[in-house]
């Protein structure tokens, strides 16, 4: 009987696939879950511990602290910088009436993104109206 048992689970047990955690690549979404080195990540998000690379780069904030507004963009052109800092390297550039969701205020300084790409404008150069 015992033999029969053992041979019954050991069947059962063949016909279970494993399990394993998907290999995530560092600052990508990783579907439902998976771990690696210094980062967990759970239902299409991620977090991640990583030092602190290079002083220019951006300083985001935490998703749940901050309540994003939209902003539409008053100039004809608007550069998107790196840090809150005139001296910062220029991201991307914006156009009049483009709407970006301001993130955090520093200053004189928005954090915005817009589809996808973060990084700071004077906030003078944004209006909470349409522009046309």
């Amino acid at each position: 009987m015992k033999k029969t048992m053992i041979i019954l689970f050991s069947s059962i047990l063949l016909l279970i696939p494993p399990a394993y955690a998907k290999n995530c690549k560092k600052g990508q979404p990783c579907g439902n879950s998976c771990i690696s080195w210094s980062k967990t990540c759970h239902k299409n998000t991620y977090t991640y511990s990583s030092p602190i690379e290079n002083q220019e780069k951006s300083k985001k904030p935490t998703p749940a602290s901050t309540k994003v507004l939209v902003r539409y963009v008053i100039p004809k052109k608007l550069n998107v910088r790196t840090s809150p800092t005139i001296k910062a390297n220029i991201n991307t550039s914006l156009s009049k009436g483009d709407f970006v969701l301001l993130h955090h205020q520093e200053n004189q300084w928005a954090y915005i993104s817009k589809s996808g790409v973060y990084g700071w404008v004077s906030k003078k150069y944004l209006s909470s109206s349409p522009v046309k």
